[in-house]
């Protein structure tokens, strides 16, 4: 498995290319490490590659703490590194979010698209990098240089977070067609997993497009189908009776 795609969640469990990347933090403890990368984010900090990369998403403030330390140490030492480049992150998880602070959506977060919809925001993304012209091999002499090749990059994200089919979890389907439709979020529960999966198919006079139970679903069960007795004497629709 490429290096890259591993998550490095704990410093003490950090995989082979985070251990050898400096000359000696393979010998130290796990509060070494974390000290070690302390020092390498700090320093990265301060170089003119660093300002360059971070033009991609300025209000992204942990963007170094995703770099593996072998991207730190490049920078620190003022080389520059590729955004698309799945080695400089420390998970596939953390290249996908990066993407998305560069197009201003941090607030989604990554773990929760498909593992598909991964690859064709990541694809995607270096795609338009160089459709945009975007050189990511020099530090430019001035930085603002980059602006427009970088408003070119990011005019469309690469894929539709308002697409249900883009999410793992079924809440986020939901909302994400709620929101599609024009709902707020306390109908995007209401909606049915058949709509889901059928989201073109949408009509709010469908019953099946409701979760059976819902409010909404109630609501439009109260119009459309005949009331009918019970044994207490209540009224219930045809079908409450199953």
């Amino acid at each position: 498995m490429n290096n890259a795609l591993r998550t490095a969640a704990a410093p003490a469990a950090a995989p082979d290319h985070e251990r050898g990347s400096t000359a000696h933090a393979w010998w130290l403890g796990t509060t070494g490490r974390t000290l070690e990368r302390e020092r390498l984010e700090h320093e990265a900090s301060q170089t003119d590659a660093t300002a360059q990369l971070r033009r991609c998403f300025p209000r992204w403030r942990s963007a170094l703490e995703q770099l593996t330390s072998q991207a730190l140490t490049r920078l620190a030492q003022n080389e520059t590194i590729d955004p698309n480049d799945p080695d400089v992150w420390r998970s596939r998880n953390a290249h996908a979010q990066a993407i998305l602070h560069r197009h201003g959506v941090g607030g989604a977060s990554a773990t929760r698209l498909t593992s598909a919809a991964i690859t064709a925001l990541i694809d995607g993304q270096a795609l338009a990098d160089r459709d945009a012209g975007l050189d990511w091999t020099t530090v430019a002499i001035r930085p603002g240089l980059l602006d427009e090749s970088l408003k070119k990059a990011h005019a469309r994200l690469p894929i539709g977070l308002e697409d249900p089919g883009v999410w793992a979890y079924s809440l986020d389907k939901r909302r994400a067609l709620a929101g599609r439709l024009g709902y707020d979020d306390r109908r995007a529960d209401d909606l049915s997993r058949w709509v889901l999966a059928h989201p073109d198919a949408f009509e709010p006079a469908d019953l099946r497009c409701w979760r059976i139970g819902s409010g909404s679903w109630f609501a439009l069960a109260g119009e459309q189908l005949e009331p009918v007795a019970t044994s207490t004497g209540r009224s219930a629709c045809s079908s409450c009776r199953r």
